[in-house]
């Protein structure tokens, strides 16, 4: 009886040992096919667009003389853009990746979102009527040159507005969510299983 059991024992001890090698080898294999397929994919996409914002700005143009009413002269332009954050996917390192297998959680390192572009949208611009005082008449006409410098300007003004804090924040949130997406699919694909990921941008 007692040889039994002791049978037993050793007979219940041995597999649990090969299954926790066999579950280490598993991770290691598993780690390895997700670090491909993670860099793969960055590879694949190179840049991502994490936010589009919609721009303007309004200049008035004023030709009045003096303060009087009578001899106002003014003209407002409304000058209309987009910009967009990108995130660059192409640059990811493999030692940016760290892997638990065990917690089943991934994380990852990107560099923060950068601005793409800025531009205007000149078909949008809309010329409102001179607004004339009771001694002034005809329109504010612009040279060539005036426009060139005007739309210069407002760019300049549109850009600044990307740079704002609370643009910036609006970027950042919308990458970790993006890249969480992402890669969680990332993982799936590979392990079948849910992986919490988690994004860190520096």
């Amino acid at each position: 009886g007692a040889f039994t059991i002791g049978y037993r024992l050793t007979s219940f001890s041995e597999p649990s040992e090969t299954a926790v090698l066999n579950k280490e080898k598993s991770y290691g294999r598993i780690t390895f096919d997700l670090k491909e397929s993670i860099l793969e994919e960055a590879q694949e996409k190179r840049e991502l667009i994490v936010l589009e914002v919609e721009l303007k700005e309004k200049i008035s143009l004023d030709e009045s003389w003096g303060e009087l009413a009578i001899f106002k002269k003014i003209k407002n332009i409304d000058y209309y853009g987009r910009g967009s954050f990108a995130v660059n996917l192409s640059m990811l390192q493999e030692e940016a990746i760290a892997i638990d297998s065990s917690l089943k959680t991934i994380t990852l390192e990107f560099s923060k979102p950068l601005i793409k572009e800025c531009y205007l949208q000149e078909e949008k611009t809309l010329y409102e009527s001179t607004e004339n005082g009771l001694l002034r008449f005809g329109e504010i006409t612009l040279t060539a040159e005036d426009s060139s410098l005007l739309r210069q300007k407002v760019l300049e003004r549109m850009k600044k507005k990307l740079y704002e804090e609370e643009l910036l924040l609006q970027a950042i949130a919308s990458a970790e969510s993006s890249l969480e997406e992402i890669f969680k699919g990332v993982a799936q694909g590979i392990t079948e299983e849910a992986y919490h990921i988690e994004i860190i941008l520096k």
